[in-house]
């Protein structure tokens, strides 16, 4: 009895000991610690949600498909694995050319146990019609805040007392760390030529891509001011994304501003920054245990990377020791044979070669600078890596070109991994039957690893892959050349270098495609408007009467206007040169480089009469006077004979009119092309409209025009070249610039 009344008693007293540790910040934990933060205001941080990319599939059809934004997909529901979901965050369109599409996905739930493994994404609850599959080709990753660990929670607990002072370093962090999807705050007072100035970094996902220190003026060595509280909010820099995402970053730079405005201090200026991202692309070749699945560990290994990176602050470095740790620490993996990375700002490389893992660490040297995970492949063996040749040579046969693949075959089989190629070792490779200029060969690879580099003249693969030789091909002897114009529809809110920077990719898609057709494969134009049609864009079905080839520059009769396809000769390369790509027409400006005229004058066709005078009367007549056998009269000489300068200033009066009357051109429809015919008519009648050259005769014996388009198409023809200047259905003839000078020849 005594023993079970004193174990009651330890036992209260345990409990009580708990009640009064609970009560203070150091020693409460759980929803104890909690409830006492909550006294300040503060709630423990939740998790961000998990992401990934899914890839939707379908049949080859005739119409596209649209991904809706929201789409519902999950993984398959067990005891042993309960069911997670995933909703897209991005509307994609899958268009009839395509099988299948790649759609980024959020997890429903927040949280890093939401993350699921490749291949696992695979039901859809609410099929999208048309979409016959959906699975996910890599794990997701949790990319974003963990859940707020007792430790963190009770740090800023005490740093929010702290924070009572305004302007203090503590009270600008916990500002806004307290704020949702706020990964890192890193604030710093600039000491030297700036006083009453401190720069706040944010980290925060809803503000990647934008410049750091460029949302806020700068202000005056050494007289920084807060900017007046009515002063509009200086405009976001321009970006790539859509006008939705531009909005979206605006409001969210509001949002920081106003809760940094409740901690700032009179008199200090705070400069509100981004993170300055530093893309990191990599190659990573691991050796496997034993009966480890390839896949899997990959994958695992590819998270691993990914957590790592994760976890990395503003201005630290990356560590290969830490990252090598990391991947070790995968189950199934034996050992990290190498790696190699590039970091890239802005798209560019900081160093010329890839980092290896001797390198032992990747410093930025810069505050603000955060390393993200770019594109990343993981492999446990040496990759092939398939690569395109393409060059010109004059005269091809199809021996020859048996000859030429077969050498260039034999050659690939002998190169090792990583073994760099360059266009002088494809010249030299080629047999003296098929010999190619070393500018026209081009060496295009096929799904490269992310660390392979191009330049214009070599080709240089990641240290874990092969090359070898793609088929078919492509040699070629002749170029056609592909010019026409798509009308492009949307998106209306778009800038005009948003559309631009559109269009760009559109081009490249489109020459992407004419690569990738077979030998003497007929283009189609229907095929090339699918192709066009990219995620926010509507093409219109094309013209057949805005396309033309031409082969080594001189146009060529290829377009089959009744199935709208462009016919390709054996060993031809097509080529797109000039695609006009808009939502409206565009000028077309025409400039008359020569114009020579033959003029006459009708005064030196009429024969000389006889001018006398009777009663006051003029009486004319072509014949001597019978009566008196004598010669007529001589008449007075015209007048452009008497006065040679006042022909001359006659002649200078017409080619003014000549050039206005060309400026005048009338207007024509859009896509009506223009022949030098009609406007030869029109300086040859126009000019005389009030008589005023009524002693002349006027016939224009030369004429020569160019024409340039907006996309620098430019097009010539003469007066004797029976062809129009090709008007396409987005252009219109905007102006005619007349000659600086005028030819007369009498």
């Amino acid at each position: 009895m005594y023993e079970s009344f004193a174990y009651e008693m330890a036992l209260l007293y345990q409990q009580m000991d708990q009640v009064y540790r609970s009560a203070f910040i150091d020693t409460a934990s759980g929803l104890q610690l909690e409830m006492v933060a909550a006294i300040l205001g503060i709630r423990r941080g939740l998790p961000d949600f998990a992401e990934g990319e899914v890839t939707f599939e379908r049949d080859a059809g005739q119409d596209d498909l649209e991904i809706p934004l929201g789409t519902l997909v999950t993984t398959e529901d067990s005891e042993k694995a309960p069911r997670k979901a995933y909703k897209t965050i991005e509307t994609k369109l899958l268009p009839a050319t395509a099988t299948a599409v790649n759609v980024k996905v959020q997890a429903l739930d927040p949280g890093e146990d939401q993350v699921v493994a490749a291949e696992t994404i695979v039901v859809m609850p609410l099929p999208v019609a048309g979409v016959k599959a959906v699975h996910n080709l890599k794990p997701t990753q949790f990319l974003g805040k963990r859940l707020e660990t007792d430790d963190d929670l009770r740090q800023r607990a005490k740093s929010m007392l702290l924070a009572s002072g305004k302007a203090s370093l503590t009270a600008i962090e916990t500002a806004l760390l307290s704020l949702p999807g706020v990964r890192e705050v890193k604030v710093v007072e600039p000491f030297g030529d700036r006083y009453g100035v401190l720069d706040v970094y944010v980290d925060d996902r809803a503000l990647d891509g934008l410049p750091p220190l460029d949302w806020l003026p700068q202000g005056a060595p050494g007289g920084a001011q807060a900017a007046p509280a009515d002063a509009p909010a200086p405009a976001l820099p321009p970006t790539q994304g859509s006008i939705q995402d531009r909005k979206r970053q605006q409001e969210r730079v509001a949002m920081l501003r106003q809760h940094l405005d409740q901690v700032r201090a009179a008199g200090v200026y705070l400069r509100l920054g981004g993170s300055e991202p530093v893309e990191v692309d990599g190659l990573v070749h691991i050796a496997l245990a034993a009966g480890a699945d390839p896949k899997v560990v990959t994958g695992e290994v590819e998270g691993a990377i990914a957590t790592h990176f994760a976890r990395l602050g503003l201005g630290q470095p990356l560590l290969f020791p830490h990252l090598t740790q990391a991947m070790l620490a995968v189950p199934g993996v034996n050992n990290v044979e190498e790696f190699a990375l590039i970091p890239r700002r802005q798209g560019q490389p900081l160093e010329g070669a890839p980092f290896l893992s001797r390198a032992r660490r990747i410093e930025t040297h810069r505050v603000a600078s955060k390393f993200r995970l770019g594109q990343l492949a993981v492999v446990s063996e040496v990759q092939p890596l398939p690569v395109t040749v393409e060059f010109r040579t004059a005269d091809l046969t199809a021996e020859t070109y048996e000859q030429a693949t077969t050498a260039l075959r034999d050659w690939f089989q002998g190169l090792a991994a990583g073994q760099t190629i360059t266009r002088e070792a494809i010249v030299a490779q080629l047999p003296e039957s098929t010999p190619a200029a070393l500018e026209s060969v081009v060496l295009t690879p096929h799904h490269p690893s992310p660390v392979t580099i191009q330049t214009a003249g070599e080709l240089r693969p990641g240290f874990a892959e092969k090359p070898v030789l793609a088929t078919p091909l492509l040699a070629y002897s002749a170029e056609l050349d592909l010019v026409g114009a798509l009308k492009v529809i949307g998106p209306e809110a778009a800038t005009a270098a948003a559309r631009q920077t559109l269009y760009a990719a559109i081009e490249a898609r489109l020459q992407t495609y004419l690569n990738q057709l077979a030998p003497e494969q007929a283009v189609s134009l229907a095929a090339l408007a699918q192709v066009a049609t990219i995620e926010g864009l509507t093409v219109v079905p094309p013209n057949p009467a805005d396309f033309s080839a031409q082969r080594d520059g001189a146009e060529v009769d290829r377009l089959d206007a009744d199935t709208a396809t462009l016919q390709v000769d054996p060993f031809e390369r097509v080529r797109l040169t000039h695609l006009l790509l808009s939502d409206r027409p565009q000028p077309l400006a025409v400039e008359i480089t020569a114009l020579e005229l033959a003029l006459g004058w009708v005064a030196d066709n009429i024969p000389n009469v006889i001018v006398v005078r009777v009663d006051d009367r003029t009486v004319r007549e072509n014949v001597e006077d019978p009566a008196t056998s004598e010669p007529p009269v001589t008449p007075p000489p015209t007048a452009g004979e008497a006065n040679g300068p006042a022909r001359e200033a006659e002649v200078e009066a017409l080619k003014t009119a000549l050039q206005d009357a060309i400026r005048t051109f009338p207007a024509q429809p859009p896509g009506q092309d223009f022949a030098l015919a009609g406007l030869r008519q029109h300086l040859e009648t126009t000019p005389d409209r009030l008589n005023q050259f009524r002693g002349l005769t006027l016939r224009v014996t030369e004429l020569t025009a160019g024409a340039t388009s907006v996309d620098g198409r430019q097009q010539t023809r003469a007066l004797a070249d029976t062809r129009p200047l090709q008007v396409r259905s987005l252009e219109y003839l905007a102006q005619l610039t007349p000659p600086a000078t005028i030819t007369v020849r009498s």
